[in-house]
Parts: C-alpha cells; sequence; structure tokens
C-alpha cells in the first residue's frame, strides 16, 4: 500500500511551476536564460531601490543576449520569470519571507510571498531547466562557525546542483578562507573571471584565497559545464567576478564598516536569517550609502556577464513548443525505446515445498503488467525518460487491461491486432525463485514484421538507447539491430529466457549490441554460442563468471561495452569498459537479502532500466548500477513487475541521500533517527521522512545541531497548531526530513535544574569512561535515571507517549483515507423469500496451463494455452 501510494505522487516541481511565457519561449527556441534570485528584492535592498534594481538587473541580461527568469513564490506556486506587476507586489511586500531550500514546501502550503536564496534559486532553476544565475554573493561559512555551527545552505546546494553561479565571491561578512575549503571538499568547481587568480570578496576586488582557475574566456567556462555535465558530474560551478573598477568603493573603508557591523550584529544576538540584512544595511548607514551603490553595481555587472554566458552556452536547438509539458520547461528527457513483448502476468506464489505430485498448495496469484520491454519501458518512464514502447496487442479485454496501466510510457506505436489475443504468462514462484514459466505469446508475436519497425523509425534514430526483447521473431530483431547499427545507437539486449539466445546470433548483427544482461542459465547458452566451453559450475560465484570472461573476454564480450550476468542469490558480475576503453570487473552482491523478497519477476528488467536512466542521465557507470541495484530492490520487495516506488529521486547521487556522521565517523552508518523521543545530534536528514520527537536530545549541542540540520534543508517544526508539511515537501522531490519538535506535557515534566544537572554529571562520567558512539545514550539515561531516583525515566517515558500519541494522529491526517460508512451502503429489501441455504468452503478462481513441452525446474518459459474457469464459465485462451 505504501509503494502505491508513493506511486501517485508527482516528484518533481511541475505540478508547482508556473514559468512565464518569455522563459517558456526562450528554453524552447535554445535561447539562453539567467535566473535571477528574489531575496535580494525582498530582503537585500530597502523600497523603491530594490523594484528599480530589478528591473535594471532584467534589462542588463538582455542587453547581454539572454532571457532573464526572476524567480519569487506567490499564492502556493513557484513563478519562474516575473512580469512587472509581480515585481512591484515583490518589492513592495511587508510580509514577504526569506525562502531557502527547506522553506520552499512551508511557503507554498501557507500561501506566502516568498524571496529566494542562492540555494532555493539553484534548486529551483535546475527543475526549469536553467543553468545559469546570477547573484551578488553566495552565502558561505560565518564566522565563528567551528563554535555555532552556522554554515549556508547555499554551499549544499553547490555539492548537489550543476548549475553555474554568477557572483562576486563569497559574501565578505562571512569566513571567506572556510568557506572556500568547504567548496574544494565538496567538489564544486571555483572560477574566477579575471585576469589574477585572486577571489574577489563582494564589495572589494580581492582576498586573500585564490580559486580552482581563472580565466578571461567565457568560452572555457562553457567548456567546463560541459565537460562536467558529459562527465555525469552533479557539483555546481562558481563563477567568481570581481566588480568593475570604476565602482569599487575604497576597500578598507567598506572592511572597517563590516568589521563593525559584525561586532553589532554580535553584541545584539542577531542570527542565523536576520544577520546579513542586518549587517548590509548597517554598512549602507557607515559607509553614507556607498556600499548600496557598490552593491548594485555589482549585481549589474553579475547579470551582465551571466547573460553573455548563458547566450555560449545554450544549444541552439530549437524545441516546438507543442513538446513542452504545460506548466513545465523541464530540459528535453533521455529518450528511450523498448521494443518487444506486453504481457499480462500471472504469477502463482508459494512458500511451501512444491513436488510434482500433481498436489495443491497454499499460496496466492497476483495479475499484473509483465513483457519484459513493457517492464522496461514503465521503469524508464518512471525515472525520468522519454520512455517510448513499440509492440503490439490484442483488441481484448487484457489488451484494455495493458492501455489502463500503461500512463509512464509512450503506447501510440503499439500496435492492436484485431483477432489475436493479448500474450499472457504465468509464472509458478516457488519460496521467491520462478521455478518455471509458461507463455501464450508466439500467435500475437509471430505477426510483427520488419515494416512495424520501419515504420518507426523515426522512434530509433532520434533515441538516446534501444532495449530489445529477444521475444521478437528474428527478422524483427533483424530490422532493429540493422536500423540501430545505421544510426549508431546504444542497443541493450535482454536474452529473457535460455531457447531465445540464440535468436540474436541468428540475425548476423550480434556485434550491434552495446550491452547485455543474461541470468546464469542464459550466460551459459551465450558462452556455447560464442564456442566457449564452460563448467556449469562457474555460475555458482560472481568471481568465476568475471574470471571466465577476463579469460575468454574477446570471444565473449563481442562488441559489448557493457556486459552484466545475473546470479540470484549470488549477485551479479559485471564487467565494462572505462573512459579509456580498459574494461573493468566488478561484482555486486544481491540488492536485498533473500528472505526479504516477495517476487523477482520484473526485477532485473528494474535493474536495467536503472543503469540505462543513469548512463543516459550522464551518470557514470558505478553510479548507474548503483541506480539499477536500488530499483531491483525496491522491485524485489513488491508483486508488481515494476515496483510503484520506483522515481527520478534514485538518480540523485548517493552521497546526497546518505551522509557522512560528523559524530561518529562512520560513514553511511549513522543514518537520521527515526526514534520517538528524541533526535540525535549532526545527522542528515536524508529521508522524506517526519520525525515526531521532543527535540534534540539534552546531552547533545543543541545549537550546533540546529545550525545543522538549517544548512542540510531539514524542515523544523515546533508542534503548536499541526501546522506541518511532508506532503508538499514530496511532491516537490524535495529528499529532506521533517522534525516535529514536541514539547512534553506540563504535568509531566520533572524540575528541570535536577534532571540537567544529573545529564552533566553522566556525560562527564561518560568521557572519563570513554564510553562512545551508540553505547553512549543508554548509558546516559540510565545513570541519569539513578542519579534523579526514577523522575527521569518517568519524564521519558511520558514524553515517548506523547510523541507517539502525536505521530498517530498524524499519520492518520498524512495519508489518504477513505473510509466507507456502512450507512452508505444500499439496504436491498426487496429480495422475495427463498429458502436458505448456506455453503461454507473456499470460492477459487482455477488456472490451468496446458502445455505438450517437457517443463524442468530450470527456470524456461514454455509455450501452452492458458484456461481460466470458474463454476459458471470457461474460456480458453489459445497460443
Amino acid at each position: 500500500m505504501y509503494s502505491r501510494c508513493i506511486g501517485r505522487q508527482k516528484r518533481t516541481f511541475s505540478k508547482f511551476l508556473r514559468i512565464s511565457t518569455q522563459v517558456k519561449e526562450a528554453l524552447a527556441n535554445g535561447e539562453g536564460v539567467v535566473a535571477l534570485e528574489s531575496t535580494v528584492i525582498t530582503h537585500g535592498l530597502p523600497y523603491p531601490h530594490n523594484l528599480s534594481t530589478a528591473r535594471s538587473l532584467e534589462q542588463k541580461v538582455r542587453a547581454s543576449g539572454s532571457q532573464p527568469a526572476t524567480i519569487a513564490l506567490f499564492d502556493g506556486k513557484i513563478h519562474v520569470g516575473l512580469d512587472d506587476e509581480k515585481l512591484e507586489k515583490l518589492a513592495s511586500s511587508q510580509s514577504a519571507v526569506k525562502v531557502s531550500t527547506r522553506d520552499i514546501a512551508k511557503t507554498l502550503i501557507r500561501k506566502e510571498v516568498g524571496g529566494t536564496t542562492v540555494a532555493s534559486t539553484m534548486k529551483i532553476a535546475h527543475a526549469a531547466g536553467i543553468s545559469v544565475f546570477a547573484t551578488g554573493g553566495i552565502g558561505g561559512v560565518h564566522r565563528g562557525a567551528d563554535q555555532t555551527f552556522d554554515i549556508s545552505a547555499d554551499l549544499q546546494e553547490l555539492s548537489k546542483t550543476p548549475v553555474c553561479v554568477v557572483c562576486s565571491g563569497v559574501k565578505s561578512i562571512l569566513d571567506i578562507p572556510k568557506t572556500v575549503e568547504y567548496l574544494e571538499t565538496h567538489s564544486v568547481n571555483c572560477v574566477v573571471y579575471g585576469q589574477e587568480n585572486v577571489l574577489p570578496s563582494f564589495f572589494t576586488r580581492k582576498s586573500d584565497r585564490k580559486a580552482q582557475f581563472n580565466t578571461e574566456r567565457l568560452e572555457e567556462v562553457v567548456e567546463l559545464i560541459k565537460t562536467s555535465k558529459s562527465l555525469g558530474l552533479p557539483y555546481g560551478t562558481v563563477l567568481a567576478c570581481p566588480i568593475p573598477e570604476k565602482y569599487a568603493a575604497d576597500g578598507d573603508v567598506i572592511q572597517k564598516a563590516i568589521d563593525q557591523a559584525v561586532r553589532e550584529a554580535i553584541e545584539q544576538n542577531i542570527a542565523s536569517q536576520s544577520v546579513t540584512p542586518f549587517i548590509l544595511a548597517r554598512i549602507n548607514e557607515l559607509t553614507q550609502g556607498s556600499s548600496m551603490a557598490t552593491n548594485i553595481a555589482l549585481l549589474e555587472n553579475n547579470a551582465s556577464i551571466a547573460g553573455r554566458l548563458a547566450a555560449k552556452l545554450c544549444d541552439r536547438r530549437p524545441i516546438a513548443i507543442s513538446q513542452m509539458k504545460k506548466n513545465s520547461s523541464i530540459p528535453i528527457k533521455p529518450k528511450v525505446v523498448s521494443i518487444g513483448a506486453a504481457i499480462v502476468d500471472f504469477e502463482a506464489i508459494t512458500s511451501e515445498d512444491v513436488k510434482d505430485d500433481g498436489g495443491s498448495y497454499n499460496g496466492h496469484i497476483v495479475q499484473r503488467m509483465g513483457g519484459v520491454a513493457r517492464n522496461h519501458a514503465e521503469a524508464l518512464g518512471r525515472l525520468g525518460c522519454d520512455s517510448i514502447f513499440i509492440s503490439a496487442i490484442g483488441d481484448d479485454s487484457n489488451g484494455q487491461f495493458f492501455r489502463q496501466n500503461s500512463e509512464k510510457m509512450d503506447i501510440t506505436r503499439v500496435k492492436v491486432i484485431t483477432n489475436k489475443p493479448t500474450c499472457i504468462y504465468l509464472a509458478v514462484n516457488v519460496r521467491g525463485n520462478v521455478k518455471y514459466g509458461i507463455v501464450t505469446s508466439e500467435p500475437l508475436l509471430s505477426t510483427l514484421t520488419p515494416a512495424l519497425i520501419e515504420k518507426n523509425e523515426d522512434a530509433l534514430e532520434t533515441s538516446d538507447f534501444i532495449l530489445l526483447d529477444s521475444n521478437l521473431p528474428v527478422p524483427l530483431m533483424t530490422k532493429v539491430l540493422e536500423i540501430a547499427k545505421k544510426h549508431e545507437k546504444q542497443v541493450w539486449l535482454e536474452p529473457t529466457d535460455i531457447d531465445k539466445v540464440k535468436k540474436v546470433f541468428a540475425t548476423g548483427l550480434v556485434d550491434a549490441v552495446t550491452a547485455t544482461s543474461p541470468n546464469a542459465n542464459e550466460f551459459l547458452e551465450w558462452a556455447k554460442l560464442c564456442q566457449v566451453a564452460v563448467d556449469p559450475s562457474v555460475v555458482n560465484s560472481a568471481d568465476s563468471v568475471l574470471e571466465l570472461i577476463e579469460k575468454e573476454k574477446i570471444r565473449l564480450l563481442l562488441n559489448t561495452s557493457l556486459f552484466v550476468v545475473t546470479l540470484s542469490n549470488k549477485g551479479s558480475a559485471v564487467v565494462y569498459r572505462n573512459n579509456l576503453g580498459q574494461l573493468e570487473f566488478q561484482s555486486l552482491p544481491p540488492p536485498i537479502q533473500m528472505d526479504k523478497i516477495v517476487s523477482v519477476s520484473g526485477a532485473g528488467d528494474s535493474f536495467n532500466s536503472g543503469v540505462i536512466a543513469g548512463l543516459t542521465h550522464n551518470k557514470t557507470v558505478v553510479e548507474s548500477l548503483r541506480i539499477g541495484q536500488e530499483c531491483a530492490r525496491l522491485t524485489l520487495q513488491t508483486t508488481l513487475a515494476t515496483s510503484e516506488a520506483i522515481n527520478s529521486q534514485i538518480l540523485i547521487p548517493e552521497r546526497s541521500r546518505w551522509d557522512y556522521c560528523s559524530v561518529h565517523h562512520e560513514n553511511r552508518s549513522c543514518r537520521w533517527n527515526q526514534c520517538f523521543g528524541g533526535i540525535g545530534g549532526f545527522h542528515h536528514g536524508a529521508d522524506q521522512i517526519c520525525v515526531v520527537c521532543s527535540g534534540v536530545k539534552s546531552i547533545l549541542d543543541i545549537p550546533k545541531t540546529v545550525e545543522y540540520l538549517e544548512t542540510h534543508s531539514v524542515n523544523c517544526v515546533v508542534y503548536g497548531q499541526e501546522n506541518v508539511f511532508p506532503k508538499t515537501s514530496k511532491s516537490l522531490g524535495l529528499p529532506y526530513g521533517t522534525v516535529l519538535a514536541c514539547p512534553i506535557l506540563e504535568k509531566y515534566a520533572a524540575d528541570g535544574d535536577v534532571i540537567q544537572k544529573a545529564i552533566d554529571q553522566a556525560v562527564r562520567e561518560a568521557i572519563e569512561q570513554n564510553i562512545a558512539s551508540q553505547s553512549v545514550t543508554p548509558f546516559i539515561l540510565a545513570r541519569v535515571n539513578e542519579l534523579t531516583q526514577g523522575a527521569s525515566m518517568a519524564t521519558n517515558i511520558a514524553l515517548l507517549e506523547n510523541n507517539a500519541s502525536i505521530a498517530g494522529r498524524l499519520a492518520a491526517k498524512l495519508c489518504d483515507r477513505r473510509s466507507i460508512a456502512i450507512s452508505q451502503m444500499k439496504k436491498n429489501s426487496s429480495i422475495p423469500n427463498k429458502p436458505k441455504v448456506v455453503s461454507i468452503g473456499a470460492a477459487i478462481v482455477d488456472f490451468e496451463a496446458i502445455t505438450s513441452e517437457d517443463v524442468k525446474d530450470d527456470g524456461k518459459t514454455n509455450n501452452c494455452k492458458l484456461i481460466l474457469k470458474q463454476h459458471w464459465f470457461k474460456f480458453i485462451m489459445n497460443s
């Protein structure tokens, strides 16, 4: 049920995006577009200077040959490109809020006017297909961050969003050396646009820090951005532009004003989002307005440079407006064409010890859409690809079932055959493994001819990848491979069955296959067809398979650049060519523990689709394999052939979904604590989960933890009136958690001073006794309980119960519950009195798969006819 709920969510920004006509047309026509942030309008400059500056920045971008796209939030929508009326509304708003990435969902549900920061502007620009963004200066590591942990979310966004930010470096009120180190650690490109490799510091042209390199040619910046994209690197780029010399105010004067303003901010306890506006306003006062003029000058200069960069970066390849989805200008999706069978699957699943004795076994039967190529097409669509499916179905109820379950793919090229039944497959799944399958596919698939492929050559020619299902007739497969070779297209061959491996060799074009994924039995058949003698025991381990392939690589690999052998509970053996053309050998573990498998059907197709989606989204082979493993894991845990939990968020690099724990120094072992008591400190909110708790455990450094949560865009809400928003965050595709902090009920609160003294003493004892990591919390809780003579335990239990109660109410409100009242059911009192007979027993729908073939326990699929029987009707679907 959970996966079905998730599957219904739209996990992108498109639901909330409102892109102006001008911006949409510029993107459609391949013209340069520059994103502009709006906190400079709502919080950076006073009215009316903010309005005149906003208009001036847009004009500078236009004059440089690109289209401006100022981004802001209004009325529960994200606007990309503002007309003059909206600019006026934004500039004059007295209630506008500052919106970082974590604040997007909150601002949308409250329908507030929101000015976007560098972080949120990057996030939204990337979702809208905009690659260049102009601003004044980026946020960074705040002074004293070693004590406060105050680090801007801008830096985190730069580490995972591939947008080029044109700015004047790091704001000079921040700790520039630490910020530069942070950017370097997180692999963010940092380039100075000028004659010297010296980073500017916002108001002044020079700091004491160098960048990665400097350049005076925007063409070199374009090549850097494009090469990073080709490598699949998900990091942003900072293009630091010193303010033009003629506008630069006296650096010493402004620096003295900055130092004074920083001191005053500390003295007045101004923190977090209020710091920058206060300091900028104070600097403006101290410099008698010269800093504002400098600020506007650098903003205009950056907008102009960004406009020229965007114009050079764009491909100038027009896209028809009609091809763009309503309210979205997300860049063209990778196009993958899947060619093969659409099959209605019936799977009989049992955990009993099945014998060949004619007996009946307890289990359950699942009906779903299947077919190797169709499974790929659905998964690829879920993963953000433009998924085109070429196949055939019958004009019958099963064909209708296919049409009703194909919303994730383009099925306009699927042929309807009026006098043949839609393909049906019956699988027998015993304890997680398909023992054998029986299929009625030949009557329909035999009607398919090469003419179908010739008719759809345009789809193959414009594709980024082709998935070929070996269920197809050899002449049709031959035509696909001919066209693929003609247009130099990547082809992934899925063998599908032991007996069908030979089909691709029969085409005489096996060298057109660039990737394939046989299972153990299919691999043995592949080796036989390649005239390689193989001991069947070689498939008992991935290492043995890799050793064989390394020894016989020329004969076995042929022209493939990616060769995957799936070995069930033994994992997978993978061989691929790196960027230098050298072979790499890698074994993968099983995606999931065997005892957690619900059904294996479709898992291999999901794996393949994840890898293809990764490759077509410019991911590395290693990262693409991770994506494939995750897709397989999800499908293995459902009876569906393609898990509804598969979505484009899986393409997000693993590093941004599983982070390093800075406290325990244990990579990936410390996940977000989904506890009901209190959360741990310094952990990243990586999952879309709402954690109901009583705040941060008091044994931890609370101020640093709060700053850390803010830096990593975690929603943090104190429970007052049940105003939480994980649903909107999921709809936006934001992979961050939500903390709902619930104060303990006052009547249960123990004396705070007594408990705090006990906590301090317990912490000291833990340090003295060298108790660390997972043992710390149990030790301290037990010791505090002793010192408070049980008062703390009673308090702890009370807060756990309170949080559990609140979490239950929240979960009930969050889910899409639809109850049916008994009173809504009509009473039928008009039925005449009849003799009443009560029959007690089972109501069963019988499926009988009838084949004349010798069925063996080898995973092979056999031809048959399938009989569906109930006591009142019977019909036969012939093969």
